[in-house]
This record gives structure tokens, C-alpha cells and sequence, in this order.
């Protein structure tokens, strides 16, 4: 009894965490099964509505509910079911916007994620020791490195999707249509140093919802006209099973593989921002880089 209960305490319990899923059951449940390994504080979930007149997600969303339902949770969880589909776009900036208006940190994660345990360790060590650092807006579970490096971290002018954690104060005026005035170009410009690639992060931004359905564009943007780093591994912490998990960027890098075995211990330690780091964003604003990584992704 005595053992049982000393084992309880050591129990390590995360950040509160977001999940957004929808109509990928397979997916939700091989998450949800990873996600009760361990404990939060709490967890969120929302799940999208079917789309109109379209019986397969009326299906696929009844069948995320039931396992959301059935599922014998380890930590306290608070969830909403959208009746009707708001998009991929508007469902995530309201789940984002509900869950940093209840908690002051805490972890995101969509239904194509599937983390590791390292990525916990990695976001609760980020969210702890950078929180009163007002250069970092973010922390990202995914490496985006050309080469490899010996550092466990590192920092990035770029947002990480595919599992990320911040701080409310730092996502407090995020908006998916942004108010984009003239002199944010020149801000963006100084911030990435280049006019060019400022252009293209812009038109992203406001783009995001009309265009492109999505809302990481104009996070992106958000962070960069705050002039916030993100805080980055140096392999990735996430898998991301979903469609264009297979475009990464370790063409110079020795593959790996992802493991979970060995245990990372992460220590704070000076570092400051390095351009080289970033190397890849850059690159991506090219479309015959974006032809070359393609190519080599069908040729492997």
C-alpha cells in the first residue's frame, strides 16, 4: 500500500491539453489511447459537425463521440460537439480561443498527431521555464532543421503546427482575419530580414481563411508581428499521420526513425537565435526547392 501510494506521487501530471478532432475515428482513437497513458490537469475536446448533406461524416463524427464517451479517462475532461461543421479554419480558432480563455498554458493537439512522450517533457519544461520570457511565444513539438545539430533546442522565427503548447497572454489578440496595415510589411521584413519572404507570409495571413482554410498562416503572422520565437527540438517529438506528413525536411540530415525509448532530459541553458537554423523556411518560399523536396519525398 505504502509502495502503491509512493508510486502515485511521483505521478508526473502535464499541462492542461487541447485535442481537436473530426472525422478521422482511427486516428482520434489511436491518439486518445496515447493521450490516457498519462495525466493533465484537464483536457479539452472539440469535435467538428458533419458537413452538409454529407452521410459519411454524419457517420465518422458519431463514431469520434462514442469513443470520445466510452473512453475511461485518467484526467478530467471537458468536451464540445459541434452540430453543425464550421471548417477547419473557424472550428480550431474557437477551440483555441475557449481553451486560453480558461487556462493560462496549456497544449494543442490535432486528431493526425500522434506525440510522444518526449513531446510532454519538452512543452512542460518549455511552458515552465520560458513563460517569463517574452521572446517566446511558443513551443512546437517538431524539428525543422536542415542539419542536424547537437543542441536539444533551439529557437525559431517560424510557427511549429503538428503539436504546440503557449501561454494565454501570448495568444490574446490572435484573429483568423487578420487587420493587415501597410507598415506590417516593413515590421515582417525586419523580422525575417527579407521583403520577399515578408510578401508571401502576408498573403498567407490573409489569405488563410478565404483561400486556404486553415489558420496556422495567420498564427504564423501573429507571433512574427509580435516579434515571438518559438522554441524547437532538435528531432521531431510528433508524428504527424495525416496528409503531407511525408514532406519534412531532413534532406541533408541521417534519417532516423521516430522512437520513444530514449528519455530526453531537458535543462535550461544560455542559447540565442541562429539564421541558419531557419535555413528551411526560407527555402520553402522557392518553388523549385518545394519540386526538389517533392521529387526526393516520391523517389524515397
Amino acid at each position: 500500500m505504502i509502495k502503491h501510494l509512493l508510486t502515485m506521487k511521483k505521478e508526473k501530471i502535464f499541462d492542461p491539453l487541447l485535442l481537436i478532432l473530426f472525422n478521422r475515428p482511427n486516428l482520434s482513437k489511436k491518439l486518445i489511447n496515447k493521450i490516457n497513458m498519462y495525466s493533465f490537469k484537464k483536457i479539452y475536446i472539440f469535435v467538428d459537425g458533419p458537413r452538409i448533406n454529407n452521410n459519411k461524416d454524419v457517420f465518422l463524427c458519431d463514431q469520434i463521440k462514442k469513443i470520445v464517451k466510452n473512453t475511461k479517462w485518467k484526467s478530467k475532461i471537458f468536451f464540445k460537439f459541434n452540430d453543425k461543421n464550421l471548417g477547419c479554419a473557424v472550428n480550431i480558432f474557437n477551440a483555441v480561443n475557449f481553451f486560453f480563455s480558461k487556462e493560462s498554458r496549456g497544449i494543442v493537439l490535432e486528431d493526425d498527431c500522434y506525440p510522444s512522450e518526449n513531446f510532454f517533457n519538452f512543452v512542460k519544461f518549455g511552458l515552465e521555464n520560458f513563460e517569463d520570457d517574452n521572446t517566446v511565444g511558443c513551443i512546437s513539438g517538431i524539428d525543422r532543421k536542415l542539419f542536424n545539430s547537437a543542441k536539444k533546442y533551439y529557437l525559431s522565427k517560424f510557427f511549429g503546427v503538428w503539436g504546440w503548447a503557449s501561454w494565454a497572454k501570448e495568444i490574446k489578440n490572435f484573429n483568423i482575419r487578420p487587420k493587415i496595415k501597410k507598415n506590417n510589411l516593413q515590421g515582417i521584413a525586419d523580422w525575417v530580414g527579407s521583403s520577399f519572404v515578408a510578401q508571401k507570409i502576408l498573403y498567407k495571413a490573409v489569405n488563410g481563411l478565404a483561400v486556404f482554410n486553415t489558420w496556422d498562416y495567420q498564427m504564423s503572422y501573429h507571433f512574427m508581428k509580435n516579434k515571438k520565437y518559438t522554441l524547437r527540438p532538435n528531432i521531431d517529438l510528433i508524428q504527424n499521420l495525416g496528409a503531407g506528413s511525408g514532406m519534412h525536411t531532413n534532406l541533408f540530415k541521417k534519417n532516423y526513425r521516430f522512437k520513444e525509448i530514449r528519455r530526453i532530459n531537458f535543462k535550461k541553458n544560455y542559447f540565442s537565435y541562429n539564421f541558419f537554423d531557419d535555413i528551411f523556411y526560407y527555402l520553402t518560399e522557392f518553388k523549385l526547392y518545394n519540386y526538389c523536396v517533392k521529387l526526393i519525398s516520391l523517389i524515397k
